[in-house]
């Protein structure tokens, strides 16, 4: 008989320390249950944030590109109205180059100016070098005074 109420004890020991470790457990895992919960929101946070700035990122970065257009185009423009400017420029000295052409071929055919050899050797040669860069702009295909290809 003592060996049965001993027997009786020891599984009465038993099932108080099961009851007390599976109420650890359960305590336990609704710990665990708690902190999973607190990460996992944490978790969506972080991607909500991370998808904030992403969003405020492109946003920076579509108007840091619409900047830079608009700064492209304004040189675009500068330099299309310079362009037009050197042009204009340019034809105006190619006709006066020409009409002093036909001034020099004139006084040839008719004598208009015998007195000013020195002058007539001064436009020939101005109009030589003007010829010669032209020539020299065309054969190198660089665009002449500034002008965009």
């Amino acid at each position: 008989m003592a060996q049965l109420n001993e027997l009786q004890l020891r599984r009465a020991v038993i099932e108080e320390e099961r009851l007390q470790y599976e109420k650890r457990l359960r305590a336990s895992s609704v710990e665990s249950d708690k902190m999973l919960e607190s990460e996992r929101e944490r978790v969506a946070s972080a991607h909500s944030d991370a998808k904030k700035l992403a969003e405020e990122r492109d946003a920076a970065l579509a108007q840091l590109n619409e900047l830079k257009i608009s700064r492209v185009n304004t040189l675009k423009g500068i330099a299309e109205a310079t362009t037009r400017l050197v042009q204009k420029i340019d034809q105006v000295a190619t006709f006066a180059v020409f009409l002093l052409a036909a001034i020099s071929a004139s006084n040839y055919v008719f004598g208009w100016l015998v007195n000013y050899r020195i002058p007539s050797v001064i436009l020939g040669a101005g109009l030589a070098v003007f010829a010669a860069y032209h020539q020299i702009m065309n054969a190198l295909e660089r665009p002449s005074s500034g002008c965009l290809p």
